[in-house]
């Protein structure tokens, strides 16, 4: 799940009145609140991305327009 996206990105988001909206986690059925641990990772730090350690189903987005949603998948190096 997303905390921070990069400011470039989230300059854009509030430009264009995009709001994410992180309600699709896994919780596995128990009903419990999202994670709230962080991932590392110097390119996130760098980026200035701040990402829970939560897995989500789908993300969405929403403006006063419509919504989207996505289902994103990340790779990470031990994915070979």
């Amino acid at each position: 799940m997303v905390k921070k996206f990069p400011d470039r990105l989230q300059q854009l988001f509030d430009k264009y009145q995009v709001k994410y909206d992180p309600w699709d986690y896994e919780d596995y059925g128990c009903g419990g609140d999202p994670k709230k641990e962080l991932s590392k990772s110097k390119w996130l730090e760098e980026e200035g991305i701040e990402l829970y350690q939560q897995k989500m189903r789908s993300h969405t987005f929403k403006n006063p327009y419509f919504s989207i949603t996505i289902r994103l998948k990340f790779f990470s190096p031990d994915d070979r």
